[in-house]
């Protein structure tokens, strides 16, 4: 199996690797520090107190906060950052026109054979073992069949499939 997979420059590489880097760092650090409270029974707090309890949440507050001002910086930059890098790709170009001619040519059937595979709505294409277009299917005429190598047609009837 193959990935499909495009160049890229040294720097948005090396950005990509520090900020995995970072990330399984972090997810490791969170890990053992939440197994290591675990195995120590747990935080026990000393005092039961209204104040102290509503500043160590605040407080807690105040780091998601801040994490969470932090992470939404990160992914703005990243996104902007893509934004300028694909505006100089032209992705929306339409496709130039392209005449019967041509398109019966790509398909490898005369036009006679193009205008009336134009007029289905439902086709069955059959390939040849090379990738070639050797029949079409025309289903709303029956089953009707177009040797396209060539270009006769065989009114077929075939049994439908049983479900």
């Amino acid at each position: 199996m193959k990935l499909i997979q495009t160049q890229q420059h040294w720097f948005p590489r090396l950005l990509n690797i520090a900020a995995t880097l970072l990330a399984w760092g972090v997810l490791a650090y969170l890990m053992v520090d939440g197994v290591n409270t675990l195995l120590q029974g747990g935080p026990r707090p000393t005092t039961l107190s209204l104040p102290g309890q509503f500043f160590a949440t605040r407080h807690s507050l105040l780091w998601y906060l801040v994490m969470a001002v932090v992470l939404s910086a990160a992914l703005l930059g990243w996104a902007k950052y893509n934004q300028r890098r694909a505006a100089r790709y032209s992705r929306r170009k339409r496709a130039p026109n392209i005449s019967n001619a041509q398109l019966a040519a790509s398909f490898g059937v005369n036009e006679d054979v193009l205008q009336r595979m134009q007029q289905e709505q439902v086709l069955v294409l059959f390939n040849a073992a090379n990738g070639k277009l050797s029949e079409v299917s025309l289903v709303r005429q029956g089953q009707q069949r177009i040797d396209v190598r060539t270009s006769k047609a065989s009114h077929t009837k075939e049994e439908p499939l049983a479900a």
